[in-house]
């Protein structure tokens, strides 16, 4: 005997369908654009995490300005005195774009570090003249020699002589003070990291600043340091 269709196919049978054929499409469009807001937020929520997170991300220039003083002592030909005027444009333009992301202390220490190489650039312009008033010097006693006028040829190697003593002084002076600075904050900035209780830390490193006296200055103390008495000119770069 066969059995009429009839007789299996229920009303039941619409469970078999999927589920998605059987729901309304305005509920379908309401999931998925929840779905797509969920997704939105937690884009949005990283890229704002990735931002908060970020302190400079234009990193500052390896070459410090005592480094570039230091260049600059160095430095007797204008190709030289060029090569170090390069370096602290580059280093300034660094500088500036760091100081944009920079907050609080931040801040601070990044403007503190865009005056001194603002300084240490007009030192390289001034170089640069005295290197063209030395070479007119040079090549008048020169032309005196070349004349017999011995006198006067004296005198302007006197001169010469005189005015490149003064500058190479001056620039070897500017080059330690800037070095010292320069170990100055490299001090303060491992002391500030330190940790400032009176006993060792987990990590076995004792506290400096604990053992220090009271009225010991830290940026004074950073500049007794032998290593910076013992700087000179002939720092690598």
């Amino acid at each position: 005997m066969k059995i009429p269709p009839s007789a299996y196919q229920t009303k039941d049978s619409a469970v078999y369908q999927t589920p998605a054929l059987n729901e309304d499409p305005e509920i379908i469009d309401e999931k998925t654009e929840n779905i797509q807001s969920e997704t939105d937020q937690k884009a949005s929520q990283k890229i704002s995490e990735n931002t908060d997170s970020l302190k400079i991300s234009c990193s500052i220039p390896e070459d410090s300005t005592g480094q570039l003083a230091a260049m600059l002592a160095r430095a007797e030909t204008k190709i030289a005195v060029l090569d170090v005027s390069s370096k602290a444009t580059r280093a300034l333009n660094s500088l500036k774009m760091a100081s944009a992301l920079a907050e609080g202390d931040d801040a601070k220490k990044v403007a503190q570090m865009i005056r001194r190489m603002e300084k240490l650039i007009n030192r390289i312009h001034k170089k640069q003249q005295h290197l063209n008033k030395e070479e007119m010097l040079e090549l008048q006693k020169k032309a005196a020699e070349s004349r017999k006028e011995m006198e006067k040829a004296s005198k302007l190697d006197d001169e010469l002589r005189g005015k490149r003593t003064k500058r190479r002084r001056d620039e070897r002076n500017y080059a330690q003070k800037e070095l010292a600075e320069d170990e100055k904050n490299n001090a303060q900035e491992m002391m500030a990291n330190l940790p400032h209780s009176g006993t060792s830390g987990a990590s076995g490193v004792p506290d400096i600043a604990a053992d220090l006296p009271v009225s010991v200055d830290l940026g004074s103390a950073a500049l007794s340091f032998p290593a910076v008495e013992s700087i000179s000119l002939d720092v690598t770069v």
